[in-house]
């Protein structure tokens, strides 16, 4: 129905290097799962890998016009840092990064 993708150490681009940086490189569901609660799931197991491991946060980019992403990454504790454009062949990617502290 869906799955999610962690890196571990993976750095917030154009920020300085820190430990315990996990970055939520991927969450997906499939359409017709959408809004059946797998994304919450999904979060939630993130979330408890996070604090096993330790980490000190958890961070994401998502494309600025994904506002459905947007919120739902916002009800489930981030919060946008910054803006980062990058070029991904002839296209330049307008995102945000957003942030989520999971332990101090």
């Amino acid at each position: 129905a869906g799955y999610a993708k962690l890196n571990w150490g993976s750095q917030i681009p154009g920020c300085l290097e820190e430990t315990g940086i996990l970055e939520l490189a991927r969450l997906y569901v499939i359409k017709k799962c959408i809004e059946k609660g797998i994304g919450k799931i999904l979060m939630e197991k993130c979330f408890l890998f996070a604090k096993k491991r330790k980490a000190k946060l958890m961070w994401l980019d998502v494309w600025k016009k994904n506002t459905r992403a947007i919120d739902f990454y916002k009800n489930c504790g981030f919060h946008i840092k910054k803006e980062w454009v990058f070029q991904l062949g002839e296209d330049l990617q307008d995102d945000y990064i957003m942030e989520k502290i999971i332990s101090p």
